[in-house]
């Protein structure tokens, strides 16, 4: 039996953006999981057998989404996960900041922040989430590291062919916010990351190295049976993400 070194957990599925790629089913309505429900599906019997714990903690646990810092108890939610894993990993647009969430970050260090853009000026971005909002996640991302520290904020850039030419754009635009960190992952179709090809990726990682960019860059190639498992809203647990609506490990 296969065990996941870590855990993303779908906590709720109401966004504020609508980026043209994205997986999950997205509402604009408030829908959300409650703290008390996300308890039990990290007690769970299946999340236990499946999912590995070190010392009695995870090793990793992820907050998802929906847009998580929409969800009405994020901040419990926040220490509720720094006290359970390791590490945790919140993945978020930032274009809004709940009241005391950076208090919430500054005192958890366990906690990083992956801020997802996909553009390096607001009419791609536009084009890309269906939202107006370029500005407002730059300021956030500022904020963010002003409280927090670079250290702990992580970039992540999904790349399409409405994005591909912009990458290097986005890492120009991130080096003036004082982000060193840049996740570049693949646009994903039926769970298959063939929009960019792998190759054309590697590419773009080999002109990162050549170019002596002052970045740590992860190039992000999804695999089908992966080390994370995910669980959605409705506890399916699946070994992906991009298969969560399909199939769980039951």
């Amino acid at each position: 039996m296969k065990r996941f070194r870590g855990l993303i957990v779908e906590i709720n599925r109401q966004c504020n953006f609508s980026c043209f790629f994205c997986p999950v089913p997205i509402e604009k309505t408030k829908k959300e999981l409650p703290l008390t429900k996300i308890k039990e599906l990290l007690e769970s019997k299946e999340v236990e057998r499946y999912v590995l714990k070190r010392n009695g903690k995870f090793i990793y646990l992820g907050i998802g989404g929906g847009e998580p810092l929409l969800h009405s108890s994020i901040n419990e939610i926040i220490e509720l996960f720094s006290n359970k894993s390791g590490y945790v990993v919140l993945s978020t647009n930032l274009s809004k900041i709940p009241d005391g969430f950076m208090d919430v970050l500054a005192s958890h260090e366990n906690v990083i922040i992956q801020v997802s853009l996909h553009a390096s000026n607001p009419e791609l971005f536009k084009t890309i989430t269906r939202v107006d909002a370029f500005m407002f996640v730059l300021n956030n991302i500022r904020r963010l590291i002003e409280r927090v520290g670079s250290r702990r904020v992580l970039v992540n850039t999904v790349v399409s062919e409405k994005n591909e030419d912009d990458v290097f754009n986005i890492f120009h635009v991130l080096r003036k916010l004082g982000v060193s960190k840049l996740r570049l992952h693949p646009m994903i179709v039926d769970g298959r990351a063939y929009t960019i090809s792998p190759a054309k990726l590697k590419g773009i990682e080999k002109e990162i190295i050549e170019k002596d960019l002052p970045f740590e860059v992860e190039l992000v190639i999804p695999e089908s049976d992966g080390e994370i498992a995910y669980i959605t809203m409705d506890g399916v647990l699946s070994n992906n993400l991009f298969t969560a609506y399909k199939k769980d490990l039951k």
